[in-house]
């Protein structure tokens, strides 16, 4: 299946639970009227269509109908969620303040 079929098939598994005769792809599930609970039957429905399990987390992440399309069967969404930038000049502290063995700690 690609990425257009599944936006079908996302689409129409997203009506079913909803009890919507559509939903635009670009909606988040909440805005479209989803709750937490909506999830799970979601969950069960794109688990029986890919036929593998999909960890429940990941819908929350992509939480468009193309956002789970291309999670499942193309490229990451443009809209998926990416890394906050670091601030400028910041550095990664592990390790530092540390004192190596004999320094008289």
């Amino acid at each position: 299946m690609d990425r257009a079929e599944g936006i079908e098939a996302i689409s129409r598994v997203w009506s079913a639970v909803l009890g919507l005769d559509s939903v635009d792809p670009d909606l988040n599930f909440f805005e479209a009227g989803g709750q937490s609970i909506l999830v799970l039957a979601v969950h069960e429905h794109l688990e029986q269509l890919v036929g593998r399990p999909i960890p429940i987390e990941d819908l929350f992440h992509h939480s468009t109908v193309r956002a789970q399309a291309e999670y499942l069967f193309g490229e990451p969404a443009e809209s998926s969620i990416t890394p906050a930038p670091r601030a400028p000049g910041r550095q990664m502290l592990i390790g530092r303040g540390r004192r190596a063995a004999g320094d008289g700690a």
